[in-house]
């Protein structure tokens, strides 16, 4: 390293194929030169700015929000790349991925809108009474706890498909 400064080499070192089995990876991973490996994931970028990064219960998906125009992009981690990428009509204010993998997905944006997604894009839409500033998903009672400006905490069932008796928070 000239003037202190490190370098590090990208294109060299091995690399593990993508056709091994887990079992296969998982021995080869032992190995010092694979174990100290740096793989970067391709198109991770932007044209604005990343509002949020969340990873995907079983470990396989990252999904990301950008701005302008507002978007989520998905990517899988075994490819190191980008597996799709799709356009909001609102910016993003926050979002909560509801399956084990990327499959199904609520984004709360800043229009006063939650958008349900599915594995095939958007699935369905519906306006919260107040803006939004966080969420969050309860799997056993199948309902999305919503908050915002005021003291309310909108519960809206995504089974019946329609909002429940609002909770009211305490605090100051």
């Amino acid at each position: 390293a000239a003037d202190g400064v490190q370098v590090y080499e990208l294109s060299a070192g091995k690399r593990l194929p993508h056709w091994l089995s887990d079992r296969k990876r998982r021995t080869l991973s032992k190995d010092a030169d694979i174990s100290r490996r740096v793989d970067l994931i391709q198109d991770l970028e932007f044209p604005a700015g990343c509002g949020k990064m969340k990873q995907s219960k079983d470990g396989e998906f990252i999904l990301a929000t950008g701005l302008h125009p507002p978007q989520v992009r998905c990517y899988e981690l075994k490819e190191t790349s980008m597996k799709f990428s799709r356009v909001l009509e609102a910016e993003i204010v926050q979002f909560q991925i509801l399956s084990e993998d990327y499959s199904k997905l609520a984004f709360m944006c800043d229009n006063r809108t939650v958008c349900i997604h599915a594995k095939f894009g958007a699935y369905h839409k519906f306006r919260i009474p107040s803006p939004g500033r966080d969420f969050c998903y309860n799997p056993e009672t199948c309902d999305l706890l919503l908050c915002g400006a005021t003291a309310e905490v909108f519960r809206f069932n995504l089974h019946e498909g329609r909002f429940q008796t609002s909770l009211r928070a305490e605090g100051g």
